[in-house]
């Protein structure tokens, strides 16, 4: 699979790719939902090719019934020759998945031509879920609020589009080997961000055909299939979801017609507890075996696997602080050199990125360094308030980092604090006016620099309002230096700063040293720079 894509907006996603709780009434899962759930809670690069070659087994089988029942085998020569061909076929696939990478990243090595091919719902498990992997983190790591990337390639099609809530991937592949030809298309739409009321809502489908060259028979294998998962107030999956499967499996063409074999199969499950699955044969033909049933039955699980691992992505997304807006607000709203002591109301109101609508859910505040923060690291209900209590002594500051969970996802902010001395700009010079200076202080408490006039003033405070400074520099062609120290008086409207000391001027005559005072005027600013 080689080629590039062609990108309509989106332009940080399509270089990302190139690179390429519980509701109420909740009940409790059956065992092998929790296997189920775990599995594909930890599927790893490795753990998806793996289970890509499971799933593909099923597939095998699946396809080497129809090959045999609607005389594609007897198109391509016969059993024998039917089955080299469809193995090459899926070997095929594999390479082309794997070793496409100027689309799709070489998560494994390309395995000898012993190992296992993909095919169908295994194909379309390994691409739809490296694609849609791909794009929901490029997605998390981008401002870009929507777009579409994605083209033509040449054995298939890579597409995908994205808006603040939902992404979609659609890709389509094609191989050719040995008179078999085949076709697999996947889509996958999936909700990044809950609902109000905490529903996911994953749609997949896989469409899987096979034909001989020239001739006219063929197989098809359709999955299509639906998954609602509903995310608690902890932004958490709960237990509750709901799902809907249906798998088509049929023959067609050939000399045999309509005569070859087909399964129609529905598995719905509500909930998934014990008792609340249920599985229908919708339609059968009288050449369907046991096996045809029971791997249209493995598709279906396989499919409710895909929709779990896929749901695990958008989990992803809405923990990673895309979905909610936690812009916390204090009152003061001042934070960096306040007074010690000084109390502020915290308010934590998480909204929703989508609809701007109140998340619910709690807030948790943790505080690291200095000061006492009430209630802390304890879920309070949002909108949620806290009471802050600056350190009691200069300078000292504290950081309360905050964290919103709810069924709409979790976001996070962070507040800092600081008893320093605010900052100021400095302007003066000496009292002869032979040297001027400026710049901005950001603490009386570390070292600062003051210039002008060819000079260069560095100034090593002892205390927040005393320290020391000395100076070296060329004024009107003349090298002067000096030392000295210096006294600060200064509020929140304003003060002056007074430098003393002796100064020395180097000149032909030699060196003459005499004392003087600089005088600076503080104003107060916000920022400091």
């Amino acid at each position: 699979m080689r080629g590039s894509f062609a990108k309509s907006g989106g332009s940080a996603i399509a270089a990302a790719l190139t690179l390429l709780g519980c509701s109420p009434g909740e009940k409790t899962q059956n065992p092998e939902t929790k296997a189920l759930i775990a599995e594909a809670q930890s599927l790893s690069p490795a753990k998806i090719d793996a289970k890509a070659n499971e799933i593909s087994q099923n597939d095998y089988r699946m396809f080497r019934s129809l090959m045999a029942s609607g005389g594609l085998d007897e198109e391509l020569g016969g059993a024998a020759k039917g089955d080299a061909a469809l193995r090459a076929l899926m070997m095929q696939y594999r390479q082309s998945l794997l070793g496409a990478r100027a689309d799709l990243p070489r998560l494994v090595k390309i395995a000898d031509r012993d190992a296992p091919g993909l095919a169908g719902l295994g194909a379309s498990f390994f691409a739809g879920l490296v694609v849609t992997t791909l794009i929901v983190k490029a997605v998390n790591r981008s401002s870009e609020k929507s777009g579409t990337i994605g083209g033509d390639v040449n054995d298939g099609s890579l597409k995908a589009s994205f808006n603040e809530q939902q992404t979609t991937t659609d890709s389509t592949f094609k191989g050719e080997i040995d008179g078999l030809k085949g076709t697999i298309r996947t889509k996958i739409t999936l909700d990044t961000c809950p609902k109000a009321d905490g529903a996911i809502t994953i749609d997949f489908l896989s469409d899987s055909s096979l034909t001989k060259v020239g001739g006219t028979a063929g197989a098809n294998v359709k999955v299509t299939g639906k998954l609602t998962w509903f995310v608690n107030d902890d932004a958490e999956f709960g237990h509750n979801f709901d799902s809907d499967i249906r798998v088509e499996n049929a023959s067609f063409g050939g000399s045999r017609g309509s005569n070859g074999g087909f399964v129609d199969y529905t598995e719905k499950s509500s909930s998934v507890v014990a008792g609340n699955n249920s599985g229908v044969i919708n339609r059968q033909s009288s050449k369907a075996t046991a096996d045809d049933r029971a791997t249209a039955q493995g598709a279906a699980k396989f499919a409710l696997f895909m929709l779990m691992a896929a749901a695990y992505q958008a989990k992803d997304a809405f923990q990673s602080g895309q979905c909610v807006k936690l812009e916390p607000t204090s009152d003061p709203a001042k934070r960096s050199g306040v007074k010690p002591k000084t109390s502020f109301t915290l308010l934590a109101a998480p909204r929703s990125k989508i609809d701007g609508m109140p998340t619910g859910g709690s807030v948790k505040a943790d505080l690291t360094g200095d000061g006492s923060l009430d209630p802390a690291g304890t879920k309070v209900p949002a909108d949620a308030k806290f009471t802050y209590v600056a350190p009691d002594a200069k300078p000292k500051k504290g950081s309360i980092a905050f964290e919103a969970r709810s069924k709409r996802g979790i976001g996070k902010a962070t507040l800092n604090f600081d008893t320093s001395s605010r900052a100021y700009s400095a302007t003066g010079g000496s009292s002869n006016g032979q040297l001027k200076g400026s710049g901005n202080i950001c603490s009386f408490s570390e070292p600062f620099v003051l210039t002008g006039s060819g000079v260069t003033q560095n100034f090593t405070p002892s205390s927040e309002t005393a320290g020391s400074y000395s100076y070296s520099g060329v004024i009107k062609g003349i090298r002067v230096y000096g030392k000295g120290t210096y006294t600060v008086r200064a509020n929140d409207t304003g003060g002056t700063l007074v430098a003393t000391g002796p100064g020395s001027v180097v000149t032909p005559m030699g060196v003459f040293t005499a004392s003087d005072t600089e005088t600076y005027k503080l104003t107060p600013i916000d920022s400091c720079g």
